[in-house]
């Protein structure tokens, strides 16, 4: 089985998290400032998304590779195993009287 993808995650700035304080700005300079904390909040969602759909993808990628691999050895080795149908057959006709 393959590993598990490593999902990067980009840190977060560190105003994101930190909440407005109340100084002697004025309103309009402390709204610029929410504006601009939920636009950096909202590209950290859309980063985190596209991170989590491209590591989706990957691992889609990885579990078809395995399949094609696994597919690959069972036509190489089949000529060694006799078929199902053959030993059920085989089996059934010993059996009956």
């Amino acid at each position: 089985m393959s590993p598990p993808v490593q999902i990067p995650i980009p840190p977060l700035p560190e105003d994101v998290l930190k909440l407005p304080t109340q100084s002697d700005e004025s309103t309009e300079c402390a709204k610029s400032k929410i504006v601009e904390k939920i636009i950096k909040t909202s590209e950290v969602n859309e980063t985190i998304e596209t991170v989590a759909k491209q590591s989706i993808m990957e691992m889609h990628q990885d579990r078809m590779f395995f399949l094609r691999e696994q597919l690959k050895l069972l036509k190489d080795t089949e000529w060694r195993y006799q078929p199902i149908d053959k030993l059920i057959g085989s089996c059934a006709s010993s059996e009956a009287p």
